[in-house]
């Protein structure tokens, strides 16, 4: 008969430092304490890997996602290291170069790590105390806002709110990623009770990212929610009977939303910017005309260096911006090589995360989690073609618990003995 382990005494050490690692990377810090800091902090994470590893015996073998996924990861790490052969800024390639190589190599210790841990709820509380948190701390900025008073932890020089984030496209790119997981809490929620909170939740994710000012960040948003409000009621419709209940909560939800929406545009006026991007879908334009001409220097940088690129941080270092788009940027800063690593490794974690849909539809607490990780990513792929978003740790860490939400299920489906138990 195996035997539990008992509770460890650093039990709640751990999820300290795995809260770091979900929520303190992504807090706003200059360069050089952000590096300082961060490592630091990242030592404690190591020292908690570290302890899990010798709690719960090693895995036999590397779980076949987290393989296919390194191998990937090495790929990348090689294209960024060949960006470097032309470059004239040595210096911001090296610091560019190391950052983003050390996410890539964080990411799949993290999902080995996690896909370790017997209980991947436990990594569900971790994430919604993250969201919580930041949510939060975005309320007081609003109180602020609402106040007339724009602190710089809170806002930038603009009035955007970023809430200890580096910039108010960060956060929006945050609250994107657990939008989609938020919004299915709220339609699977145990009671009524929690399923309040998590609308009140939802509602207070949808303001922030209207006060953050970012048109691509609510476009993203309401397309998602969209989407989900649509296929609940076209499920509805097939099966022949529609819940006005739904229905009724869900309307009266969009008129608070609009309420409390209509009371802020006069004090946060970036709001009205945010909500502008509905007359840009309706005109039919997919972005401005800056980010146009940005666009195409992107183009044109990859047409001079095709294979290679022209180096990690090298447009960033000569023009006062970088290019405002995930895939064209990978282009011209890593040439047809690193897209075809990075598309590689989008289109893996991708499919993983589909297949886990697939995997979990029987059990629809799960199904939840997993379609919440395909949702959450598929709008955050979307907000990358208007942004620079691979050095947000926030991305490596939603790859991560892709990978290890396959490899639990692998470990659950198959009864494989649990490699925390005695």
């Amino acid at each position: 008969m195996r035997r539990k382990l008992p509770p460890s005494p650093l039990s709640l050490l751990k999820m300290l430092w795995a809260l770091m690692i979900l929520l303190l990377p992504w807090v706003m810090l200059e360069v050089r304490p952000r590096v300082i800091w961060m490592d630091v902090f990242f030592v404690f994470w190591a020292a908690n890997a570290f302890w899990v590893w010798h709690r719960c015996r090693p895995l036999p073998g590397l779980p076949k996602p987290v393989f296919e996924y390194g191998l990937l990861l090495l790929f990348w790490m090689s294209a960024i290291l060949l960006s470097g052969l032309f470059v004239s800024h040595r210096e911001a390639y090296l610091f560019e170069a190391a950052g983003l190589i050390y996410l890539a190599i964080l990411s799949w210790a993290l999902a080995y790590v996690t896909g370790i841990w017997s209980d991947y709820r436990r990594v569900q509380s971790i994430l919604f105390a993250s969201l919580a948190g930041c949510a939060l701390f975005g309320l007081v900025g609003i109180f602020f806002g609402v106040s007339g008073r724009w602190p710089s932890i809170f806002y930038n020089n603009a009035y955007k709110l970023k809430a200890t984030f580096k910039n108010p496209n960060q956060l929006a790119g945050f609250l994107v990623l657990f939008f989609p997981w938020l919004l299915l809490l709220v339609r699977r929620a145990a009671s009524r009770g929690i399923q309040i909170r998590y609308v009140l939740l939802l509602l207070l994710v949808l303001v922030e990212l209207l006060a953050t000012g970012s048109r691509t960040g609510v476009g993203v948003a309401f397309l998602l929610l969209a989407f989900e409000g649509g296929s609940l009621l076209a499920k509805a419709a097939w099966r022949g009977h529609i819940h006005f209940r739904t229905v009724f909560f869900g309307g009266m939800g969009m008129l608070l939303l609009g309420a409390v929406v209509w009371f802020l545009r006069a004090k946060i006026g970036v709001i009205s910017r945010a909500l502008s991007v509905l007359q840009v879908m309706a005109t039919g334009h997919i972005t401005d005309p800056f980010r146009r001409q940005n666009w195409w220097l992107g183009l044109k940088t990859f047409a001079q260096y095709p294979i290679t690129g022209r180096g990690i941080a090298q447009i960033a270092a000569e023009h006062p911006y970088e290019i405002h788009n995930t895939y064209i940027a990978v282009l011209a800063e890593m040439g047809a090589i690193g897209f075809l690593a990075f598309m590689l490794l989008v289109g893996y974690v991708l499919s993983l995360a589909w297949r886990n849909i697939l995997l979990t539809k029987t059990e629809p607490d799960w199904n939840t989690v997993a379609r919440g990780l395909f949702l959450g990513l598929v709008g955050e792929l979307i907000f990358a073609s208007q942004h620079m978003f691979l050095r947000n740790r926030a991305l490596w860490v939603w790859f991560a618990l892709i990978v290890a939400f396959r490899v639990y299920w692998i470990r659950r489906n198959t009864r494989r003995p649990d490699p925390c138990v005695a």
